[in-house]
């Protein structure tokens, strides 16, 4: 029987790089530790959020890997494993079926748009047949806005209906709210987890218990203490405060800036560091930023300086 991930709040990893530029796999493992430590009951290794496209196949390997040993259980972990051309997916999809990880995370192959949906049923399929293992669980990544090519409903139901037990879920990160209460109220079964953490007071009444958040990052706890409000049915305490989050992070590149904030919770300053094309934000915007996120979001960021 396949693995499913859990519900609750997954965090998609940021990916650290060292001063020489080389992934850092043990600050990888310690800020998966500390998101798990503050509420999350999952992690994602090599989303959007994780820079994967810039992060080479043999990279994500050895950070999966380091994952597991820095102490994050196969139970806790998703991984990307979507890439244009079907033996790499192959090979890293293989890695975390092998691995055990609760699912994979699988962008449609992105390069050309406009395809066929026949192209991308069979690119699918190709997958599960590729890996041919019953443990399989494959979670779909819906992202249009960035990957110029997205999963529709109907390929959707009719992926669930040929493959019901290897494609068990769903990201949806379009950000858009008939696209993801489509996915809760039409596919039965379906494990649908929202991508934007402020869509869940309506999003749970529907069914969806889970969200796959970037801010999560720097917020994990209050994340999770709203789902907590949810789970126990009271009108959650912390939207305005995760309002203000989303707020201070809409003026920036999310990437660059919420490296910047856990630069300045670690006292770890190589956390600034992205790959091109991104940039590292200016320190005077990050400074901003930060002020921000402990005014108006109740965040504190008590660790500054050089590690």
């Amino acid at each position: 029987m396949n693995t499913k991930a859990q519900d609750g709040v997954i965090c998609p990893l940021l990916t650290p790089f060292s001063a020489d530029g080389v992934l850092d796999a043990a600050a990888y493992g310690e800020h998966a530790r500390f998101v798990i430590d503050d509420g999350c009951s999952g992690v994602v290794a090599f989303g959007t959020n994780g820079e994967a496209a810039s992060v080479s196949p043999r990279e994500r390997l050895i950070a999966v890997d380091a994952l597991r040993q820095s102490g994050i259980t196969a139970g806790q972990l998703l991984v990307g494993t979507g890439y244009c051309d079907l033996e790499t997916t192959l090979k890293l999809t293989r890695h975390a079926v092998q691995a055990g990880c609760a699912g994979v995370l699988l962008l449609p192959p992105f390069y050309y748009k406009n395809v066929p949906e026949d192209g991308l049923f069979e690119w699918v399929a190709r997958v599960i047949d590729g890996v041919n293992d019953a443990r399989i669980a494959i979670y779909l990544y819906h992202i249009p806005q960035v990957a110029g090519i997205g999963w529709s409903q109907e390929l959707i139901a009719r992926l669930r209906a040929g493959f019901p037990d290897q494609v068990v879920g769903i990201k949806d990160s379009s950000g858009d709210w008939n696209t993801l209460s489509h996915l809760m109220t039409q596919h039965p079964g379906l494990h649908v987890l929202a991508g934007m953490e402020t869509m869940m007071p309506r999003a749970y009444p529907l069914g969806c218990r889970g969200t796959i958040s970037g801010a999560a990052n720097i917020c994990s706890r209050l994340i999770a203490d709203m789902i907590g409000d949810l789970d126990a049915g009271k009108e959650p305490a912390q939207i305005e405060r995760i309002a203000a989050i989303r707020s201070a992070l809409s003026g920036l590149p999310q990437i660059p800036a919420l490296k910047y904030a856990t630069a300045a919770r670690t006292g770890n300053t190589d956390w600034v560091r992205v790959r091109p094309p991104f940039m590292p934000v200016p320190a005077r915007d990050g400074a901003e930023f930060v002020e921000r996120l402990e005014r108006d979001g109740g965040l504190a960021f008590s660790v500054r300086g050089d590690k």
